[in-house]
């Protein structure tokens, strides 16, 4: 089962025993069809299949809800999951559907040129200045306004109404940091790996 341009592909198995891993495939074609916009769901299972696609729609910016492996019959999906990326949301199944619904009404819309006030702007680079002490990363020369984004979504995820309230959690909160980073490195490595495929620097 594949994805492209939000139409849903069925397709026969390429192989017809062993390993399959037909959500890894699911989940990449949605994190390269629907990009930021792109959520996945892991629950009760054998095995480690979702765990690559996963990672691949957290690459993109998308959001990853796993259930809680001590609500498991079967643990090992959700703890491959949750060894391999940071999810975005861990509970038991039966709560992810309501904290599906809460955090997508909570998703601000920001587009490309929007303003960042002055405050905000203040905030955000107290974010920059932690990234860059903590991990030696450097992310001031880059669009504000697309690490802003990046942030806006973080404090969905939390729900979190003020930046100043978000920069809290950021300075108290080893594993939002460590997610942030590994956001922000992921997303600097895919623009200059675009920037090189077409000859620019």
């Amino acid at each position: 089962m594949s994805i492209l341009k939000d139409t849903l592909y069925l397709f026969d198995p390429v192989e017809s025993r062993g390993m399959r891993l037909p959500i890894d495939i699911f989940f990449r074609s949605l994190a390269t069809d629907r990009l930021g916009k792109s959520i996945g769901v892991i629950l009760s299972g054998m095995g480690s299949d979702g765990s690559l696609g996963a990672k691949a729609i957290k690459e993109k910016d998308g959001m990853v809800l796993v259930q809680d492996p001590a609500t498991a019959r079967f643990d090992s999906m959700p703890l491959s999951a949750t060894s391999l990326i940071v999810a975005d949301i861990i509970a038991p199944a039966k709560e992810l559907p309501a904290k599906l619904v809460s955090l997508i009404k909570f998703f601000p819309t920001i587009s490309g040129d929007s303003k960042i006030e002055i405050k905000d702007k203040s905030n955000l680079d107290k974010i920059i200045i932690l990234l860059r002490e903590q991990s030696g990363n450097d992310f001031s020369l880059y669009k504000k306004n697309t690490l802003f984004r990046r942030i806006e979504r973080r404090k969905s995820i939390h729900q979190i109404d003020r930046i100043q309230d978000y920069v809290r959690l950021f300075t108290r909160n080893p594993v939002e940091f460590r997610d942030s980073v590994q956001r922000v490195a992921n997303w600097c490595y895919q623009l200059f790996s675009g920037l090189n495929r077409n000859g620019k620097r």
